[in-house]
């Protein structure tokens, strides 16, 4: 399995010795294709189209519509300098945008407002969670989304907002800020069930059979459980720090949304500790089981050993080459040495057995 921070810590070695806010692509020859899309819309109006012109774009004006602004894929870097001179946005924001192990964070820069964080999608083959960084920047009038990955969910969001599903189209775009915090956020729910189920999963398994070994199962589940940690803290402490802001970009009204956001994330937090613990019980109860396993090993060994103690000693008596021994002259003895070699073997296993040794 691929560390969660892999991708940060190879980032971080090719701008080491580059100045501050250097716009680097991560893995430039596997990432996607950069597109750009504005979504227009007020009340009475709604329009998409793709944008191939930066020039184009709308600037922040707080005019009667609202300009969504969205960017998918990394691969063109030009895009994200043109971007951040247009609209006056930092490098230094810009180069978190880029970094796809950047923890969730939330930024106010006074003209604007900057939350990125990680959008997780159900578990692959290779066991691994889909990680797709988003990055929202909030101007007047204006909201930009970046997206290292096409975003489904939010594609189902235009089809609503051109729809006119919800309050949306009347709202302003502090409103489409706390949405697309929200789309994501409530993609942790999925991602929680399916963890859940799995920990269930893994108890059943080690208590209906001791004997089955699942260390590198809960060890997965240990990696999973400390990823989901490093992002949902940070995650929370950006919504407490977005509830806490007195920018005006973002009005008061939308305040009480983005307390349900927290609460999600603090019942989110709750959950993932109550987790970990159960992932140390399955740690624990794996090595009580192998310690289980291992004492019956012993209990046998020790059974098998006292039985053939005394065994061992007549054998040994009637070993030794004395010239005199009288026993060896009956004709019987052999036998009857046999016999009561075998009565003392059947008596201590019937008396251990009795006793509830094994």
């Amino acid at each position: 399995m691929k560390y969660p921070h892999s991708s940060f810590i190879k980032l971080m070695r090719r701008k080491a010795g580059q100045p501050p806010g250097t716009l680097l692509s991560h893995e430039p020859d596997q990432a996607q294709p950069t597109t750009v899309r504005l979504i227009t819309f007020n009340e009475q109006h709604f329009q998409q189209a793709d944008v191939t012109d930066l020039a184009q774009l709308p600037r922040p004006a707080g005019t009667s519509t609202t300009d969504w602004i969205h960017i998918t894929g990394y691969a063109d870097i030009s895009v994200f300098e043109k971007i951040g001179a247009a609209f006056s946005i930092s490098n230094l924001t810009i180069e978190d945008v880029l970094n796809p192990g950047h923890l969730p964070k939330f930024e106010d820069a006074g003209d604007y407002l900057f939350l990125t964080l990680k959008l997780l999608s159900p578990k692959n083959e290779q066991g691994e969670y889909g990680r797709n960084q988003i990055s929202l920047v909030l101007l007047p009038g204006v909201i930009i989304s970046f997206a290292q990955y096409p975003v489904p969910m939010f594609d189902e969001y235009v089809g609503r907002i051109e729809k006119a599903a919800g309050t949306v189209r009347q709202r302003r775009e502090d409103y489409l800020f706390y949405r697309l915090t929200d789309i994501v956020v409530d993609e942790y729910f999925g991602i929680f069930e399916q963890l859940e189920e799995q920990l269930f999963t893994t108890e059943e398994n080690l208590l209906n059979d001791p004997a089955v070994s699942l260390a590198a199962e809960i060890n997965v589940l240990k990696k999973n459980v400390y990823y989901l940690r490093k992002q949902l803290f940070p995650a929370n402490e950006a919504a407490r720090k977005i509830l806490k802001t007195d920018n005006p970009l973002i009005t008061k009204p939308i305040f009480r949304y983005f307390a349900d956001v927290m609460d999600h994330l603090d019942h989110l937090v709750l959950l993932l500790e109550g987790y970990r613990e159960t992932v140390t019980s399955l740690l624990e109860l794996q090595s009580a089981n192998n310690a289980n396993r291992m004492n019956e090993v012993m209990k046998t060994l020790t059974m098998i050993a006292t039985i053939f103690i005394p065994l061992t000693f007549i054998a040994g008596l009637y070993g030794m080459n004395f010239h005199y021994m009288p026993e060896l002259a009956y004709p019987w003895a052999y036998p009857a040495v046999l016999g009561l070699m075998l009565l003392i073997g059947v008596a201590m296993y019937i008396y251990m057995r009795k006793k509830r040794w094994f």
